[in-house]
């Protein structure tokens, strides 16, 4: 999961907001999928692009690997959405 860990890193020095984060935060999940701070990652990134199903997804994705308040807040604001 290293790999995948600089990845996700890699994504995230772009703006959330960015195709070149979203992409680069798919690619961390293919790398390691039971990375849960990158599926928390994508579902911010899919969020700010209005891809409220797709953000679901991933912040659920993410509490299921680490339920976090964190993650779980981010769910509950996906929801909201």
């Amino acid at each position: 999961c290293v790999q995948a860990v600089r990845a996700r890193k890699d994504a995230l020095a772009a703006p959330i907001n960015s195709g070149l984060a979203r992409e680069g935060l798919e690619t961390a999940i293919k790398l390691c999928p039971k990375l849960s701070s990158a599926h928390f990652d994508l579902g911010r990134a899919r969020l700010s692009f209005g891809d409220v199903q797709g953000a679901v997804k991933s912040f659920h994705d993410a509490v299921s690997l680490a339920p976090s308040s964190l993650h779980r807040v981010g769910l509950g604001n996906a929801l909201l959405q």
